[in-house]
């Protein structure tokens, strides 16, 4: 998961800052895969970003996100910087062995 991730956040021009994928609990630990991925990037770049996360396959559900702007930061165009965490789920079937 967490490469896809990557390919979908450079897919809107930003690089992963940091990312740690937390042991699944419950009863869907066995199905389950879990990432907090943080990054930054623009708005729109974010709305196109939750967009594929969501709507795209395989489903990855956001459970959490916060931003915050980056003070002062913008790349080539006029929207500031936001720095994003996301708290990532999807569904992970195992093929038995």
């Amino acid at each position: 998961m967490q490469a896809y991730v990557t390919r979908l956040v450079a897919a809107q021009h930003a690089a992963l800052t940091s990312s740690n994928a937390p042991p699944p609990m419950g009863k869907e630990a066995a199905d389950a895969v879990q990432l907090q991925a943080t990054f930054d990037m623009e708005l729109s770049a974010l709305q196109a970003l939750l967009y594929e996360l969501e709507a795209g396959t395989p489903y990855v559900f956001v459970e959490a996100f916060s931003l915050q702007p980056l003070d002062g930061a913008r790349r080539g165009g006029s929207q500031p910087l936001l720095r994003v965490t996301l708290n990532l789920r999807a569904h992970w079937r195992r093929t038995a062995s």
